[in-house]
């Protein structure tokens, strides 16, 4: 699957049409039903301000490879409560290993 196609998948997700996020993106219809389709490349602008509505990573968008990191996620959601707090309480002392899991609410405050 190329990122077109993630980006088309992130808008029916979202019950969005094409028309509203060519207007988020400020363009013309057209121009983003050529991203979509993947005859356009999306410019990293684009990319970065679907990312942030979808509130998405720019690899999810993209559709890069991050099994790893996915697998990483799944053991730490199965984690025992307990457990779950303790590795949250590292992670919170560092904020970039941290983002991924406050933007998934696993964090405390």
């Amino acid at each position: 699957m190329g990122y077109y196609s993630r980006v088309r998948d992130l808008r029916e997700d979202h019950d969005k049409t094409q028309t509203d996020i060519a207007k988020l993106l400020n363009m013309q219809l057209t121009v983003y039903h050529h991203y979509e389709r993947g005859e356009r490349e999306l410019p990293l602008w684009a990319a970065i301000k679907l990312a942030d509505y979808y509130k998405v990573s720019l690899d999810y968008l993209v559709d890069r490879n991050t099994s790893s990191l996915n697998n990483k996620y799944t053991r730490f959601v199965r984690l025992p409560d307990t457990n779950r707090f303790f590795v949250s309480y590292l992670l919170n002392s560092y904020t970039v290993k941290g983002a991924l899991f406050k933007s998934r609410g696993h964090l405390l405050p």
